[in-house]
């Protein structure tokens, strides 16, 4: 049994909604064991036998019924979370104390190979590392007040899809669901 977290694309924006309890029951009905969300933004953590290229299949084609439109998921195995923060990866990082962070988790490892830091003025964003199948950006508020939303211009920079997630939320997700 191996413990994964499944980052769900798109879930709760641009009108769809998904309730997370209703997620939990969908993920459950899957076989999926000790399903957990976090923030409705769609955020996973379970337990399964299966691989996890045979867990994101299921998840998607389920999501695909029960939602009717795809919804691509990121399945990552609970270890590699831990890894990414125990490598603390914003460490000695220079950014404004109101910067956000983010993590992409990218679907393979990207088909460009950019200069780093690769920084995108009008979007606000700095694109400092990429290792293996994760990027790793800072997000500065911009004139308008507001931060850039990095997904769109990463993958134009890397050639990959990708979802991305606030660095809190990993580490939120990490305190809140230790595995079994």
């Amino acid at each position: 049994m191996t413990r994964y977290a499944a980052f769900l694309r798109a879930v709760n924006v641009g009108g769809r909604t998904v309730r997370m309890a209703d997620l939990s029951i969908r993920l459950s009905a899957l076989g999926l064991r000790d399903v957990k969300t976090y923030i409705a933004s769609g955020n996973v953590s379970f337990v399964s036998p299966l691989p996890e290229a045979a867990v994101t299949e299921r998840i998607e084609a389920a999501l695909f019924a029960w939602l009717g439109y795809p919804v691509a998921t990121m399945v990552r195995p609970w270890s590699d979370l831990e890894a990414l923060a125990a490598a603390n990866p914003f460490k000695g990082v220079a950014r404004p104390a109101d910067a956000k962070l983010y993590v992409a988790f990218l679907w393979e490892a990207p088909k460009k190979k950019p200069r780093l830091p690769r920084i995108s003025e009008k979007d606000g964003l700095k694109l400092f590392r990429v290792q293996g199948r994760e990027a790793f950006l800072v997000a500065e508020r911009l004139p308008d007040g507001q931060f850039g939303v990095p997904n769109m211009p990463l993958e134009k920079e890397l050639g990959v899809p990708a979802t991305t997630r606030n660095w809190n939320t990993i580490l939120r997700m990490l305190n809140q669901g230790s595995p079994e």
